[in-house]
């Protein structure tokens, strides 16, 4: 059965629990007050909310940085990036060498070779496809060892 001795002595337990809690409920909404106060007039719930209005607008700038980064690559692939020349003397009994080939190439070895034949009296100029390192034009002996040259060149992919 129960006593009233009993009773009284719980209700003055679950008071005294009572007060206890509401002490710790007082102490934990201070802290989280000084947890979301910050300084300089903003408080912490602020200074998220624009943290995070900053990652977004950053992921967007990443998207646009990676899209630009992808056509540059495509330009690129197609841009002039190898180039090989050999100089030489197609004339052994005069001159120096003063003529050339030239080859430029992009990085699937497409492109051109150039040709400058010099002597005293005149000059000629040629300039000759190239495929996939290979020509459709007959190449000379220096035209291929330019195309050679070109190819040399390690392009790093992007």
């Amino acid at each position: 059965m129960i006593t009233l001795d009993y009773v009284f002595y719980s209700l003055i337990a679950l008071v005294a629990l009572n007060i206890v809690l509401i002490g710790l409920l007082f102490k934990l909404r201070n802290r989280f007050k000084l947890f979301l106060s910050g300084s300089k007039g903003k408080n912490w719930e602020e200074v998220l909310n624009s943290q995070v209005a900053e990652i977004k607008r950053l992921g967007f700038r990443t998207e646009d940085l990676e899209k630009r980064q992808k056509t540059l690559a495509a330009i690129a692939e197609k841009s002039s990036q190898k180039i090989g020349l050999v100089r030489y003397n197609p004339f052994r009994e005069i001159g120096g060498n003063q003529s050339f080939s030239l080859a430029v190439l992009d990085n699937s070895d497409n492109g051109f070779v150039l040709s400058a034949l010099f002597a005293t009296e005149r000059s000629r100029v040629y300039i000759k496809p190239v495929k996939s390192g290979k020509s459709p034009s007959t190449l000379t002996e220096e035209e291929r060892q330019a195309i050679a040259e070109a190819q040399k060149t390690k392009v790093p992919r992007l």
